[in-house]
Parts: C-alpha cells; sequence; structure tokens
C-alpha cells in the first residue's frame, strides 16, 4: 500500500507542473497573438499606395492614404503612373468629378503663386503643411514637407467640395518604404 500512496504523492507534483507549464506556454501564445494583431493594425507600411509605384520612387517620399480614402473615393489603379519623377494618379467616386493627385520632388524654386492663389486657406490638422487654394475656377489642395522633400497636388474640379480635399489632406501620411 505505501508505494500506491508514494505513487499517488508524487503523480501529483507532475501533473501540477504540466498543467503550469501548459498554462504559460497558451499565456505566451496568446500574448504573442494580440501583441501581433496590434502590431498589424498599426503599422503605417499599409498605405493604399502600389508597392510597385511606390518602390521606383527615389527622391522623395511619398505620401497617401492608409485604410481607405476619405469621401468616398478611390483610387484608380490603371491611372497610376510614375513619370519623369512624378507620380501621377486618379481618384474616382461615384457620381461625382475626378480628383488628380500628383506627387514630386519638392522643387528648388517653387512658385510663390501656387502657395498663395485667390481665397488661400491653410488646412490644419495636417503631417506637413497644407492649404487649398482656387485656381481659375478649380480647387487645389497643396502639402509641401522639405522633411521628405516633396510637393503633392490634389487638383480637384470646382464643383469637388472643399471638405473632401480638406479630409483628403488631413488624412494624407507619408509611404513607409517595404
Amino acid at each position: 500500500m505505501d508505494t500506491e500512496a508514494e505513487h499517488k504523492s508524487t503523480a501529483r507534483p507532475v501533473i501540477r507542473k504540466k498543467a503550469l507549464l501548459a498554462t504559460v506556454i497558451i499565456f505566451i501564445v496568446l500574448s504573442s497573438i494580440a501583441v501581433g494583431f496590434l502590431f498589424w493594425k498599426n503599422n503605417p507600411s499599409r498605405s493604399l499606395l502600389p508597392s510597385t509605384v511606390a518602390n521606383q520612387i527615389a527622391d522623395f517620399t511619398p505620401y497617401f492614404f492608409f485604410d481607405e480614402i476619405p469621401g468616398g473615393y478611390t483610387l484608380d489603379e490603371k491611372s497610376v503612373s510614375f513619370d519623369q519623377n512624378i507620380v501621377i494618379m486618379t481618384l474616382t467616386k461615384p457620381g461625382a468629378p475626378s480628383i488628380v493627385l500628383t506627387e514630386q520632388a519638392l522643387p528648388e524654386d517653387l512658385p510663390q503663386d501656387l502657395l498663395a492663389g485667390e481665397g488661400t486657406q491653410k488646412i490644419e490638422n495636417t503631417v506637413a503643411p497644407a492649404l487649398i487654394n482656387n485656381v481659375e475656377g478649380r480647387l487645389v489642395g497643396i502639402m509641401t514637407s522639405e522633411q521628405h522633400n516633396i510637393l503633392l497636388l490634389i487638383n480637384a474640379s470646382g464643383s469637388t467640395k472643399s471638405e473632401d480635399v480638406t479630409t483628403m489632406l488631413q488624412a494624407l501620411r507619408p509611404h513607409k518604404r517595404d
């Protein structure tokens, strides 16, 4: 009988150790999944800018939208091009005029009339200085960043809501390189 009682008393600590080990392993796995999800959710490399274009750009850091384009617009992927160091793309929305977004390296001699058009409105809450001008009946959103060496223009028809251009400027973020 002593051997059976001894076996039971030595078996319980082994079972407890295995249960504790299993609990620790499950905790580590669940913690890793949670941390991975948070990293994935907050990772700035989820830009909607096609990587085929972003990877060609060497002279400036492109800006683009993350998760979605504001105002119900979508990127017309067939329109995206990179030519002569300028990115050109069209944003579309059913029942609304198209918006053309261009990005290029910040010119050393940026025309000052571009920055001071009729009805210039400075836009707050952007990652770089931004404004909206009314140029020849069109809304032009302008963002410049010396840090990222970029001049970004949002060119929209005069019938486009200035709120759409404003929210676009506020939603732009630097594209993280792969």
